[in-house]
């Protein structure tokens, strides 16, 4: 499913479910964004596992996906920027011709986590507000874990991956300073 080619992580899953799962960091994140350019292909589908818990094979997703593809597009909370199965995105995301590069990045803070696709916020919520309207995801709450990328259908290709920890953060937005 996983391979390294001139440089760029490529995954290529297929639609079998045997077949997919998730490319996890070793370290655990609280506060964390997490950016890379990433180059969709026609009717692929993945995503990134935000704050996973180890095993873990259905977590809290940021979905990365064809949004022309018959299997995807008509059900919103599952479009390319959703909170795959919990929330819609906040816009469409200006992504650019299929097989070019786009720019993802990936922001959770607290109870805030904010996607940005080419610069442009497709998603932003807070996650205590989604775990109230559904009670059976006690993982929306969760404040620390593994970040992931899924492997689940057609080529997908990942570079310039970059975590940067957040954790020195208050209120969301200044860094903590001592003196």
């Amino acid at each position: 499913l996983w391979s390294v080619e001139a440089g760029e992580l490529v995954m290529r899953g297929t639609n079998v479910v045997n077949d997919r799962g998730w490319l996890v960091t070793k370290e655990s994140f609280r506060d964390c964004r997490l950016r890379f350019d990433i180059k969709l292909t026609k009717g692929c589908n993945s995503g990134i596992g935000i704050r996973m818990a180890t095993n873990e094979t259905g977590p809290l997703e940021i979905q990365l996906a064809d949004d022309t593809s018959p299997e995807l597009g008509a059900q919103v909370i599952r479009t390319c920027g959703c909170l795959y199965g919990l929330a819609n995105r906040t816009v469409a995301p200006p992504l650019k011709p299929m097989g070019e590069w786009n720019c993802v990045e990936v922001d959770v803070i607290g109870e805030q986590l904010t996607s940005r696709i080419n610069g442009t916020v497709v998603f932003d919520a807070k996650l205590d507000d989604i775990a109230k309207l559904t009670l059976s995801r006690r993982d929306i709450t969760r404040r620390e874990g593994h970040l992931g990328l899924q492997a689940a259908v057609g080529e997908v290709r990942f570079r310039n991956i970059e975590i940067e920890d957040l954790s020195q953060l208050v209120d969301g937005n200044q860094f903590a300073h001592s003196g």
